[in-house]
């Protein structure tokens, strides 16, 4: 009985070492840079980003595209699929950032 006990508290300890939870990776805009500007997060994962500049930024993938984002403004994408996304404010286009999923 002892070592049936042992087995389902190893097996249950494995289990719930096993599970992780996705996280939040904060991405800051701030004299006219993406801060830091390459993130790399696991599937799953969320990245925020926040303008703290006083003028309007945006944040474009390939694929889709925050609104207008002004000053204390954030906007927030999860990515589920492995690769490397790269991105860019629109507005000022020389502004560009990497998320890479792992």
């Amino acid at each position: 009985m002892k070592i049936i006990c042992i087995m389902i508290l190893i097996a249950a300890v494995a289990f719930l070492t096993g599970i992780s939870s996705a996280s939040t990776v904060q991405v800051g805009i701030s004299n006219f840079q993406f801060q830091p500007s390459d993130v790399a997060i696991q599937k799953g994962d969320t990245v925020t980003w926040t303008n703290m500049d006083t003028v309007v930024h945006d944040v474009k993938f390939k694929d889709s595209e925050s609104p207008n984002l002004k000053k204390g403004d954030t906007y927030s994408r999860t990515f589920n699929s492995p690769g490397t996304f790269e991105y860019l404010c629109d507005i000022h286009p020389y502004m560009k950032g990497k998320v890479i999923v792992k």
